[in-house]
């Protein structure tokens, strides 16, 4: 598509992201938080992802100028993806796990995990007949038998119309 983002990608970012299909930091989203960071232009700062940094999230917080460019992020992103998938292909990768998309209702959390969001997520399922599920698996086996294992929905509603 060839769609440019506002920010152009500083080379501390792209020499991480220059890997092949089936190396172990391969998956389908490989590249994507570049450009998240680049739309972002979030603060080089800490180990990429650096939008994922308290400061990053504080910065743009205090920020009163909107982010633009999203139409492009997005076009880059979908690119990117695209991009990893082909290749995926052209290794051979072809077969992703039957068990994505699965509908299975996880109601049970280890007394030890104390996540306040996993915890409301089994209550919002417990509590919604069998119309919900969650942790629903998206992506593994996409690029590689070991990747993505744990790219999945939070939580998924069925609708009949």
């Amino acid at each position: 598509m060839g769609v440019a983002l506002v920010a152009p990608i500083p080379a501390i970012l792209t020499n991480r992201f220059k890997m092949t299909v089936g190396q172990p930091d391969m998956r389908i989203l490989t590249g994507v938080e570049m450009l998240v960071d680049c739309w972002l232009n979030v603060e080089l700062k800490g180990q990429p992802p650096f939008y994922r940094h308290k400061s990053a999230a504080l910065r743009m917080s205090n920020q009163s100028a909107p982010i633009c460019g999203t139409q492009a992020f997005l076009a880059s992103a979908y690119d990117q993806i695209d991009q990893n998938w082909k290749m995926a292909i052209d290794a051979g990768y072809s077969k992703p796990s039957r068990e994505n998309w699965r509908w299975k209702r996880h109601l049970n959390l280890s007394p030890a995990n104390q996540s306040p969001e996993l915890n409301l997520e089994r209550a919002i399922v417990r509590a919604g007949d069998e119309v919900w599920s969650n942790q629903m698996p998206t992506a593994s086996g996409l690029v590689g038998s070991t990747t993505n294992k744990r790219a999945a929905v939070d939580l998924v509603q069925s609708v009949i119309e």
